[in-house]
């Protein structure tokens, strides 16, 4: 995984399988559901869903009318705390992620840089799920 910030398609798959999830109330919901509604493939959901089980924001019910759904309320669900679960911490250049840099006593660019990080950050971290549907 890169240090620098890019929204893989994990995160956007992510995003969307919790879109969906929010909009199916307090129902579990199967893969298979939102694979057939979300175009998005099975096997590629499942990759998704243990990372967000683990973080706690996502629980899963075996069985017949078992499935996903969210494991808090959506407005407690930050943009950020899922995208930092795919992508690691936002950082424009490696400076910003703990990398030690030449020029870092006489950067003249890394004030723009950490204007550019701050904002994302502040934005996604801004953004719950219940915000986006």
């Amino acid at each position: 995984m890169s240090n620098f910030f890019k929204v893989s398609t994990k995160s956007q798959y992510a995003l969307s399988l919790l879109a969906y999830l929010t909009s199916s109330g307090d129902d579990f919901v199967s893969l298979a559901e939102v694979s057939e509604k979300e175009g998005i493939s099975y096997g590629y959901l499942e990759e998704i869903v243990a990372p967000l089980k683990k973080a706690k924001i996502i629980v899963s019910k075996a069985g017949r009318s078992g499935g996903y759904k969210l494991a808090k309320e959506p407005e407690y669900v930050k943009i950020s705390e899922v995208v930092e679960i795919f992508e690691g911490k936002t950082a424009p250049v490696k400076c910003l992620s703990g990398h030690k840099c030449a020029k870092e006593g006489e950067c003249k660019t890394r004030a723009v840089w950490s204007k550019l990080k701050n904002s994302v950050d502040e934005t996604l971290g801004r953004i719950s799920l219940s915000d986006i549907l």
